[in-house]
């Protein structure tokens, strides 16, 4: 059963030229707890309708200036939800009639003989706008935890895509990536480089400093790494402390550029893991390779881009080796 708090949820409208059937109906709707409004005209009617303030309206079906159906058909086109109940005299009987097969929830006839009639149509009809405003507020309830349960999921999605500690793509994703990088460049007749970065003698960095500096310097690093990236460009974690980049459309020579840049600005760098770092305790080898000129698939790519990073630790560490290129240690040294 429900109380008389949740029954005032209802609004009711009364429209009608006539002063005493509206108090008549006013009186009624306010003894069965409804809140109750009324107009006189139509036009006020429709003004009040578009507010969103109304569920269920009693309306005469004759007026001076306007046809009372003009409310029904007002309603059906914009507000559905709310109904409508014609209060109608006998030689407009047909024109009820009429009303009902357009929508209207019932027809009320007037002079009303029998008050009990009209409470027993305006519970019925409140009941069924009750019923519609439930299903209304479940139909938002659903859409809005299928909302969220999408973006639980799309969160869930990306957290596999990427490392839990750095925030970047992993390995797994980065190889799907690069698979599709390869397709696509070999079919249009496009380029790609690789930029893969390994930090130097991280072994014994963590050993000295211990593991939480370390994993400290690898979230600033891909930070570093990160910043003034394109977004069509794919940074990830390859490995304990290598990163890897994918740059798309880019020839060889722009990723050398970058690469220096990368390693100049990561040797001059005081990183903030600890106090006690100075710059230049930290510093790279980075491997640059370019499809289809030093791999035409992502194996030979890799490998190539892996062997440059080997050949740079080889040169003495803080270096840049690219493809096809003497290896290059600081500009300026």
């Amino acid at each position: 059963m429900e109380s008389k708090e949740e029954e005032k949820e209802i609004q009711i409208l009364v429209v009608d030229e006539d002063e005493n059937m509206r108090a008549f109906f006013s009186k009624i709707g306010n003894d069965l707890g409804y809140r109750m409004t009324e107009s006189t005209s139509v036009e006020r009617a429709l003004e009040f309708i578009d507010s969103g303030a109304c569920h269920l309206i009693i309306s005469d079906i004759r007026f001076e200036k306007m046809d009372g159906l003009a409310i029904l058909e007002h309603v059906k086109n914009k507000a559905p939800h709310i109904e409508v109940i014609i209060a109608t005299v006998p030689d407009s009987l047909e024109s009820a009639i009429s009303a009902i097969r357009a929508g209207a929830y019932d027809f009320i006839m007037k002079p009303v003989e029998d008050f009990r009639l009209v409470i027993k149509v305006l519970d019925r009809a409140a009941e069924k706008v009750r019923l519609v405003m439930d299903n209304m507020a479940l139909s938002e309830m659903l859409k809005s935890s299928s909302e969220k349960l999408e973006d639980t999921a799309k969160l869930l999605d990306e957290a596999e895509l990427r490392d839990s500690l750095t925030g970047l793509y992993n390995h797994r994703h980065f190889q799907e990536v690069l698979a599709k990088e390869t397709a696509r460049s070999f079919r249009y007749s496009e380029f790609f480089s690789l930029l893969l970065i390994d930090i130097d003698k991280f072994g014994e960095f963590n050993n000295f400093y211990g593991h939480a500096t370390g994993d400290e310097v690898l979230r600033v690093m891909s930070d570093m790494l990160s910043e003034g990236k394109r977004a069509c460009d794919i940074i990830a974690r390859y490995g304990g402390q290598e990163f890897v980049i994918l740059l798309p459309e880019t020839p060889k020579e722009g990723a050398r550029h970058l690469a220096e840049r990368y390693r100049n600005r990561i040797a001059e760098y005081a990183f903030p893991a600890a106090s006690q770092l100075q710059a230049g305790e930290i510093t790279v080898s980075i491997g640059v390779s370019t499809f289809p000129e030093d791999g035409d698939s992502k194996e030979t790519l890799i490998e190539e881009v892996a062997q440059l990073v080997q050949e740079a630790k080889r040169q003495g560490r803080n270096r840049t080796c690219v493809a096809g290129e003497e290896p290059r240690m600081k500009e300026g040294s």
